[in-house]
C-alpha cells in the first residue's frame, strides 16, 4: 500500500535530519499529505489525483525519480521554512502551497528518452488542478515552477520560456535548490543517486552515457555556486562540489580507458 510510506521524516537524500519540522503533515499517511492541500468538497477527486500520480511515480523504469524523491523534496521544503530567518520563513509560507504542489507534480512524467518531461509534467498538473477548481493564478504558478526544474539555466530563470510574472523568484530559487539538493548529500547517498540515474539510462551504451553524464556534471561544476539560496549554499555547497569533483574524475578515468 502506498500509505505505508506514512511519513516519519523519510528523507532518502540523507539531509536535514537534525531539523524540527514546521508541519505535522510529515507524520500523515502520504495520501493525506497531498489531499489536505485541497478543500473538503474536492477530496474524492484529490484522492484520485494522488492515485494517478502514484501510478506514474511507481513506473518500473524509475530508480531515482520516484515517490521517495518527491517525499524528500517535500521534507526539504518543510525544513527550509523551519530553518530560515523570520523574514524568509514568512516569505516562503506565503508561497508554500504552490511550491508543494509543484514538488508533487514536477516529475510525474519522466521518460529518460524524452526531452520534454517538465513540460509534460506541467501539463498534467494544470489538467488536474483545473479539475480541482484551482484558480488561474495557482495554475500559472505551479506550471511555471515545474518548468523551472528543467534547470536549463543556472542561477536565472529563462524569461523567454517562462512566465516569470506568475511566480516568486525567491521561492523559485528555493525549489531549484531543493530539487538539486541530492548533489550535496553525503558521499554514500550521492553515489546511490549516481547509480540510480545510470539505471534509468540503462539503454544508453556505457561510452555514450559517460560522455553525456560528464557534460551534465561539468556544467554544474563550472558554475560559480551550485545553490541559489544562502541556506543551501551554507549547508551543502562544499559537499556538493566535492561530490561533483569525485564523480567527474571517475567518469574521466572511465572515458580515457575506453579511448
Amino acid at each position: 500500500m502506498v500509505d505505508n510510506y506514512a511519513i516519519r521524516g523519510c528523507c532518502p537524500h540523507g539531509l536535514l535530519t537534525d531539523i524540527n519540522l514546521h508541519t505535522e503533515c510529515r507524520f500523515m499517511p502520504l495520501s493525506q499529505r497531498f489531499t489536505t492541500l485541497f478543500n473538503t468538497n474536492v477530496q474524492p477527486l484529490a484522492q484520485q489525483c494522488f492515485e494517478d500520480m502514484v501510478n506514474h511515480y511507481q513506473e518500473a523504469h524509475r530508480h531515482y525519480h520516484t515517490l521517495d524523491h518527491v517525499i524528500a523534496c517535500l521534507d526539504q521544503l518543510d525544513a527550509l521554512i523551519d530553518r530560515s530567518s523570520d523574514d524568509d520563513s514568512s516569505h516562503y509560507r506565503k508561497h508554500d502551497r504552490e511550491m508543494a504542489l509543484a514538488l508533487w507534480f514536477h516529475d510525474v512524467i519522466y521518460d529518460p528518452r524524452r526531452q520534454d518531461n517538465e513540460a509534460q509534467s506541467a501539463d498534467v498538473a494544470v489538467t488536474w488542478l483545473q479539475r480541482l477548481n484551482e484558480p488561474d493564478a495557482t495554475l500559472k504558478a505551479v506550471k511555471t515552477y515545474i518548468l523551472s526544474t528543467a534547470h536549463t539555466t543556472q542561477h536565472a530563470i529563462d524569461t523567454n520560456a517562462l512566465d516569470t510574472t506568475a511566480i516568486d523568484t525567491q521561492a523559485t530559487h528555493a525549489l531549484l535548490d531543493i530539487d538539486l539538493s541530492i548533489l550535496g548529500a553525503p558521499p554514500t547517498q550521492f553515489q546511490q543517486y549516481e547509480n540510480a540515474i545510470r539505471q534509468e539510462y540503462h539503454f544508453v551504451p556505457d561510452t555514450q552515457y559517460q560522455r553525456g553524464r560528464l557534460a551534465v556534471l561539468e556544467h554544474f561544476h563550472a558554475q560559480p555556486t551550485l545553490f541559489r539560496t544562502p541556506a543551501y549554499r551554507t549547508l551543502y555547497e562544499q559537499q556538493a562540489q566535492s561530490n561533483l569533483t569525485f564523480a567527474i574524475q571517475n567518469l574521466r578515468r572511465k572515458r580515457d580507458r575506453s579511448l
